[in-house]
């Protein structure tokens, strides 16, 4: 089966990650952060949204360099809570609702960029029949883009990188070099720490948040990057650290060019005009022209974070379906390009039908969906592998500090989302629990699986007649009768196999796991059955568990294939 090719490198995984993250989120989330904390401290909201980015990037990079497949969430809660137990669960649940998070991410993207296109031609603004297809128009180009080799995809990566990257600092350039900062800093009023600022606060950290999500994408494509023990923790905090600068830099060159005020209305909430805020800078401080060529880099800029987003999303779903815990046709590749296409082209196409939804919408759900899945239990699951295992190639400085600040960061969030959002949120992940329970009911998964085994440990005990007369060590040994048992003895002179006191003729096939999808291992092994198969061969290849220096993966954690657990439990 065709495995996917190490073709990303230190480059590639941050151009990923800031493609992702410098979207046209900044270029119209400002006046929200200035109208959410007032003038200059919305500067607290964008190093806010910073530090908490970075510590949850810290978490994100430990877990990837103990578990560096491609999967990202799905792999770290599927191995730290056992690929037969709980954990199971937790990975169904998280696939589950990014079948929404995802397409709503994207579709955001999608949303934002024909908002601001309306910047250019105010037609797309008056029509929604135009909006919405120019919105889709732009995903459809994602999905061609990206239906290609992924050494492709990461050099073009590299140039929209470079192009988002330098929208964002024309931007914070124009404004810085022609700023008065005495009007960037300047407060108006006495700072008094309220409960009305709080409420600011958490508004503002919650569109900040948006705004850095993506630090984490070269985590999902692990068995694509070189080295990624090392490659993808480096790649999360340069690329956050890089973001960060950016922006606070970009808010200080607005609030430098225009009086912060009259990017609000007198209700407090953003003008018309400041939702195109990057153009507005330009053209008071270089005219109309240049004005017009600097929307134009956010259009590009938009759609570099949507190439960035839907390259990883795709991943995920690919990798889940290579372990045999989603549909198997999510874990397919083209046979020439070698993507995971038909994941790509699902997600693509998924997402084209939440642009449809308001912007609105698909923002607030997609926060609250993925706060409790992934935030939370992400730094649930670093502590308890931090419990159960000793050294991994990266560990985060101040353990449990950044942890803790993560945790009431994206607690804030999540609250700061809203009530319909959290509904919304929580009732999808009920409904996710309800499949995720008929499902293992029907295929004897976890909880279920260990009632099963109970059952079947208490039938001698209840059966009647001379089963309920043995002794203790007698059900023991009828329990186990197929455990250790085996042993050469003499007959007639003859040597003769035994199990469990009768003879036994070896009829064995070899089984090259390594080269089978997990999925297929329990069908293939009922087919060796069927044929009157009655002992496997295995061979236990040592560099294949051994993928790179100092890494062991007994349980599949950097590829399902190696899961020698759970083909032996």
């Amino acid at each position: 089966m065709p495995e996917l090719k190490r073709a990303i490198d230190l480059r590639g995984a941050v151009s990923i990650n800031v493609i992702t993250m410098i979207g046209i989120g900044p270029l119209v989330t400002i006046p929200l952060v200035i109208a959410a904390l007032g003038g200059p401290l919305a500067l607290v909201g964008w190093i806010a949204g910073a530090i908490v980015a970075l510590c949850d990037g810290l978490v994100w990079a430990e877990l990837s360099s103990a578990f560096p497949g491609s999967g990202g969430t799905y792999v770290y809660l599927r191995n730290v809570f056992g690929a037969e137990r709980l954990g199971r669960a937790l990975a169904f649940l998280f696939n589950w609702q990014f079948l929404l998070y995802a397409p709503c991410l994207l579709a955001s993207g999608y949303i934002g960029f024909a908002n601001y296109a309306a910047y250019l031609y105010p037609q797309i603004g008056q029509s929604v029949f135009l909006h919405d297809a120019l919105a889709v128009s732009v995903g459809l180009l994602t999905i061609l883009l990206l239906y290609r080799r992924t050494a492709q995809v990461a050099v073009l990566g590299a140039a929209l990188a470079v192009v988002a990257s330098l929208t964002v600092a024309v931007v914070a350039f124009a404004g810085l070099s022609h700023a008065h900062f005495t009007q960037a800093f300047h407060l108006g009023t006495p700072f008094r720490l309220s409960a009305g600022f709080l409420a600011g606060f958490a508004g503002a950290l919650y569109v900040t948040l948006y705004d850095y999500v993506g630090y984490s994408d070269a985590a999902l494509l692990g068995d694509e990057v070189v080295k990624p023990t090392r490659t993808v923790p480096l790649a999360i905090v340069l690329s956050i650290v890089g973001v960060a600068v950016l922006y606070v830099l970009l808010q200080v060159g607005v609030l430098g060019v225009v009086p912060w005020r009259s990017l609000l209305d007198a209700h407090g909430q953003p003008t018309a005009q400041a939702q195109y805020v990057g153009a507005l800078i330009i053209e008071r401080t270089w005219g109309r022209l240049p004005a017009l060529a600097v929307t134009m880099m956010v259009l590009v800029t938009a759609f570099a974070s949507l190439y960035g987003n839907l390259l990883g999303f795709s991943r995920i779903s690919f990798a889940a379906a290579r372990d045999g815990a989603f549909f198997s046709a999510f874990g397919r590749l083209h046979p020439r390009k070698e993507i995971p296409h038909i994941a790509l082209l699902c997600v693509g196409a998924l997402s084209l039908v939440a642009a449809l939804f308001t912007l609105d919408q698909v923002i607030a759900f997609l926060t609250a969906g993925i706060v409790l899945i992934q935030g939370v239990a992400q730094i649930l699951a670093l502590a308890v592998l931090r419990a159960r295992r000793g050294a991994v190639p990266f560990k985060m400085p101040l353990y449990p500090l950044p942890a803790l600040i993560a945790l009431a960061g994206w607690s804030i969030a999540f609250v700061g989302s809203g009530p319909t959002a959290i509904a919304l949120g929580v009732g999808w992940l009920a409904i996710g629990a309800v499949a995720y329970l008929t499902a293992a009911w029907q295929k004897r998964w976890w909880p279920f699986a260990v009632a099963v085994a109970l059952i079947a440990l208490a039938l001698p005990t209840s059966s009647g007649g001379a089963a309920s007369s043995l002794s203790q060590s007698e059900r023991g040994t009828q329990r186990w009768s197929s455990w250790n048992t085996s042993r050469v003895t003499m007959d007639h002179g003859y040597p003769v196999f035994t199990a469990a006191g009768r003879p036994f003729f070896v009829y064995g096939a070899a089984f090259f796991y390594e080269r089978i999808p997990r999925s297929q291992w329990r069908p293939a092994m009922l087919a060796y059955k069927a044929l009157g198969i009655n002992t496997l061969d295995l061979y236990l290849i040592w560099n294949w568990h051994a993928p790179a220096p100092g890494v062991l993966d007994f349980n599949g954690a950097t590829n399902p294939q190696r899961d020698l657990l759970g083909l032996l439990a």
